[in-house]
């Protein structure tokens, strides 16, 4: 019996084993049938393109969204002073001549005419044969033409400029070839060359109206004054125009007459008219600004020394004759202006200046000498 149990037994664990190798023949054979399957599939798709990355975002589009708009470009500025200084608060200040209970009357500014001259020429005179002292204006009421004329006004002749063109505020260029001037009808800067041959125009500025130039002792800028047209909101103000550049920047604000350059050409000095005198300001060509007056005073005429550091100037600041006024029937002040030390000062000893509007002291010229007018001041 016992014999015939242990053959049944063997007979079973061969039965399992041939079971599990079946079992593993038909997982290898369905593998197989899967890779088959799949090499199948590969071949009926054809090859496919590369899966795309995943989506990233524009950094352009997510700058514009999520920034706020672009800052718009504001002017540069200026070269920074520390403070706008005056020579207002010096012990000898213009302030302390005005009397405060006296009305200033304002000069009339009338036109002071140029020396007696001979009959003019009706040719324009070659360059080589003008006198060495010379002086250039308009005369009225002949605006159509600007008369250059020797300095003690024995000789002169015209250059007469284009129909319907008028002259105004002609001045010297340094080397004394070539004169620059306003034109009224169009409101823009000229130069003409003192044979009559070549005329240039310098500006044309459709929000802009030009007048008041005078050439800077370097040659390479000129400086005028430009107030705004028809539509431009900008208020009037000083300009100076780079000739090789051919461009115009602002120097100060505000209307100003008789700009007069230093003759080191680092300062430009003006009237600017108020409504009950003038105010004097020196503008640096760096951003500095000095006002040796900066309350309206009756002022008349300008002058540098020749190193640069001392503005002259005549003021009408007493009632010298007792009418209850002050104007230019009075007795003048000669104050100094040190545009280094920023002091105003009486004048008290002689000096010598120098002015492109004729002698100092004295009403200034409506025009411009060539060379400049060298004077001998006593206080």
């Amino acid at each position: 019996m016992s014999d015939d149990y242990e053959r049944l037994q063997v007979s079973r664990n061969a039965d399992a084993r041939a079971l599990k190798a079946a079992r593993l023949r038909l997982a290898r054979a369905a593998g197989l049938l899967a890779a088959i399957a799949f090499m199948v599939a590969l071949i009926v798709r054809g090859p496919q393109p590369p899966s795309a990355p995943p989506p990233v975002a524009d950094p352009t589009r997510v700058q514009a969204i999520g920034s706020p708009s672009p800052p718009t470009a504001s002017p540069t500025p200026t070269p920074a002073a520390s403070a706008t200084p005056t020579a207002s608060n010096t012990a000898t200040d213009v302030a302390t001549l005005l009397p405060p209970t006296i009305t200033l009357t304002p000069p009339q500014n009338s036109p002071t005419p140029i020396p007696p001259m001979a009959t003019a020429t009706t040719s324009p005179t070659p360059a080589a044969s003008l006198p060495a002292n010379r002086f250039v204006a308009v005369v009225p009421p002949n605006d159509n033409a600007i008369t250059i004329s020797s300095a003690d006004g024995t000789s002169r002749y015209s250059l007469s400029l284009g129909s319907g063109e008028r002259a105004a505020g002609p001045g010297w260029s340094p080397d004394g070839l070539r004169i620059v001037y306003g034109e009224l009808t169009s409101g823009n800067l000229f130069t003409i060359t003192v044979d009559g041959k070549q005329t240039v125009r310098l500006t044309s500025d459709p929000l802009w109206y030009d007048s008041n130039p005078v050439w800077s002792p370097a040659g390479t800028q000129i400086a005028f004054v430009s107030t705004p047209r028809a539509g431009n909101t900008a208020t009037s103000g000083v300009y100076l125009w780079d000739i090789a550049q051919q461009s115009r920047r602002r120097l100060a604000d505000g209307p100003a007459r008789y700009l007069t350059f230093s003759p080191d050409g680092k300062w430009l000095a003006y009237r600017s008219p108020a409504a009950n005198g003038d105010t004097l300001h020196v503008a640096g060509l760096d951003g500095r600004k000095v006002d040796f007056a900066p309350s309206p005073i009756v002022l008349r005429h300008l002058a540098w020394t020749p190193d640069s550091r001392d503005l002259l100037y005549e003021v009408f600041a007493r009632d010298t004759n007792g009418d209850g006024k002050i104007d230019e029937q009075d007795k003048p002040d000669i104050l100094v202006g040190n545009v280094q030390s920023l002091t105003v000062k009486r004048l008290t000893t002689s000096v010598v200046v120098i002015s492109p509007r004729g002698r100092f002291p004295g009403p200034p010229q409506d025009g411009e000498f060539f060379p400049r007018v060298v004077s001998t001041v006593q206080p």
